[in-house]
């Protein structure tokens, strides 16, 4: 009898008589021993006694392919001569494709073994090499498969082509690439209305690859036919942008996002959050204004990440935002719009600005040694804070830190007063 630790080894039974077996190597590949469940598997198949017909194997086969462990697959395929059925094919052709270890090497193991297949390929063979090349990327390989399943009585659809976009925008050559999608994508796409279009893919593609330019260039021909990229996509897109070194990247990124509310888009947070602070960063307050507006204006759908329209919290911080980004702002006379969101757009939403508010305003002015200006703001910090009577100690030691850290000035010393009475 077999504990867990020590099962017990397979026996030569009858077909019908096994229902064991498939479950001794269901739970061996469960608790992480593909090894040993393989190394069991390979006794009793390259046994003589073993009575296993195509169809046993083949469960077998199945079960293991299950622990993702596809070279101990392969080897035991070749080494016990199974003729895999076609789905246990693909199976393996596309766990060798997708395997992360030395990604050229399984991809070509898979190859081999597609050559050496006793059963005729389908579409569904042909996709997992061509996406393991896409993996590579090999796009001349990629090529050559396409071309090769018109004698193979397969026509190639728009997703096998899709992997052949995804192969160049890899190899970063995205002029290739936006060659097959006007020649070959969208006219597949036309007479297909579409549904196997992978351009979620491509735009992943371009962007793991750094072309954020390239992949607005697919959403720019996607409008043009009528289309609308989805949100994740395109939040891709301008994120990229706004984290990219190439000059005019953010003012791109501005530019989609607004043209992107004619279809419902608006960045998540975390996007917004990087795209104000570089627009800041290039003196660009009017448009960084223009992205805090559509930020704070209400949807009829809402978001997924604050599941519905933005209440007091969520524009307070969105404000917050706004303000600490202001700090990047060369122009000093620029910073007189921290002022006027405290003092007028806040109270215009009937936002209540918190401690964070008071902490992005202060220093930005002390940053700009307008001291005078900032004083009179924590005066104002304090009034609040004795109407909402909340928070007093903790909040005024928190700005008192702050200010005396930001600017180490006698002026600040001589108005120490105030907040000691405060």
């Amino acid at each position: 009898m077999g504990t867990a630790a020590n099962p017990p080894l397979l026996s030569l039974q009858p077909q019908h008589q096994q229902p064991g077996l498939l479950r001794l190597v269901d739970e061996l590949c469960a608790s992480g021993r593909a090894a040993e469940a393989h190394h069991r598997a390979s006794l009793l198949l390259l046994s003589t006694a073993s009575r296993l017909d195509g169809r046993a194997a083949n469960a077998l086969l199945r079960r293991l392919l299950r622990a993702r462990t596809p070279l101990l697959t392969l080897r035991l395929v070749q080494a016990a001569a199974i003729v895999p059925s076609l789905p246990n094919h693909n199976r393996l052709l596309g766990l060798l494709c997708r395997a992360a270890d030395l990604p050229p090497i399984p991809v070509l193991l898979a190859h081999r073994l597609h050559l050496r297949m006793r059963v005729a390929p389908n579409a569904a063979s042909y996709a997992a090499l061509l996406d393991g090349y896409a993996r590579v990327p090999d796009p001349g390989a990629a090529q050559k498969l396409l071309d090769e399943m018109p004698q193979c009585g397969l026509v190639p659809s728009s997703l096998a082509r899709s992997f052949l976009v995804k192969a160049l925008l890899r190899a970063r050559d995205v002029d290739a690439a936006m060659d097959v999608v006007h020649n070959h994508l969208w006219p597949t796409m036309a007479a297909t209305d579409g549904h196997q279009l992978r351009e979620d893919q491509m735009i992943d593609s371009l962007c793991r690859s750094g072309q954020h330019h390239g992949a607005s260039r697919i959403v720019y021909i996607m409008r043009k036919r009528g289309l609308c990229p989805s949100a994740v996509s395109y939040n891709c897109i301008v994120h990229g942008l706004c984290t990219s070194p190439k000059p005019g990247a953010c003012l791109r990124a501005h530019q989609l996002v607004m043209e992107g509310t004619s279809f419902g888009y608006r960045p998540r947070e975390v996007t917004y959050k990087v795209l104000v602070d570089e627009l800041c960063r290039e003196n660009e307050l009017a448009k960084a204004k223009d992205v805090l507006e559509l930020m704070l204006q209400p949807t009829s759908q809402c978001r997924q990440d604050e599941g519905g329209d933005a209440g007091d919290e969520t524009r307070t911080r969105i404000y917050n935002v706004f303000l600490g980004a202001l700090r990047a702002v060369d122009n000093p006379s620029d910073h007189a719009e921290a002022l006027n969101v405290l003092h007028t757009l806040m109270p215009r939403r009937r936002c209540s600005p918190t401690v964070i508010t008071y902490n992005c305003v202060l220093k930005g002015l002390f940053g700009l040694g307008q001291v005078d200006t900032a004083m009179q703001g924590s005066v104002m910090q304090g009034s609040s804070r004795r109407q909402r009577n909340s928070g007093t100690t903790s909040s005024g030691h928190q700005v008192y830190m702050i200010i005396m850290c930001t600017a180490q000035s006698s002026e600040v010393s001589a108005n120490r007063g105030n907040w000691n009475r405060d």
